[in-house]
């Protein structure tokens, strides 16, 4: 068990579905195409608005163009209790604080909404959907901040990353994470979604 992390690019709105099993039943009627139904929109929408935009939970989706073979954009995160840490290590780099401290403070201090990766670290840890609105916010995040979390993760005089990181295999692990969430995110941009379940 863990976090499968699925990319999409290129979502072109194909047919309105009634749920999901309408969705799988339309699926079954055109396997021709790469046809998509994110069923995690409802979850993600209730407790995070705005992170799946501008994709709708009742529309069934095409990949207009799928990613060549060679190039691996899917990926495991880790499991459930490897990604919160690696989240709260993200958390901490770019705001100096862990993801439990940035929802309490979050009420109190609204700049915080503004935050690097702050759609990331305020989001489902297990199910949820990312749409091409944020995921281009969180693709111009990984990108600016890229440098900074590669010294980081290799700074073993920084007191943050000396607390975080017990071994140099953590740290390559931490940054192998960082890169593969820019590159999913980067794609996702382009009219996709990031899939977390």
């Amino acid at each position: 068990m863990g976090l499968d992390v699925k990319v999409y690019r290129r979502l072109v709105e194909f047919m309105q579905v009634d749920g999901y099993r309408d969705a799988q039943h339309k699926m079954a009627q055109f396997p021709m195409y790469h046809l998509v139904y994110f069923r995690q929109i409802e979850h993600s929408e209730q407790h995070w608005p705005g992170r799946a935009e501008p994709l709708r939970s009742d529309m069934l989706y095409r990949v207009d163009d799928e990613m060549p073979k060679y190039e691996l954009v899917d990926f495991w995160a880790g499991s459930y209790l490897y990604y919160n840490k690696w989240r709260d290590t993200l958390a901490l780099f770019a705001t100096r604080h862990t993801c439990a401290e940035l929802w309490e403070l979050r009420t109190t201090d609204p700049s915080l909404a503004r935050a690097p990766f702050m759609e990331l670290l305020d989001f489902s840890d297990c199910e949820g959907v990312i749409g091409s609105v944020v995921a281009q916010k969180l693709a111009d995040d990984f990108a600016w901040h890229a440098l900074a979390a590669k010294e980081f993760s290799q700074d073993k005089q920084d007191s943050r990353s000396r607390a975080v990181f017990s071994n140099d295999a953590e740290r390559e692990s931490w940054w192998r994470l960082y890169q593969c969430w820019k590159t999913a995110f980067t794609y996702a941009a382009d009219k996709g979604a990031v899939v977390l379940g």
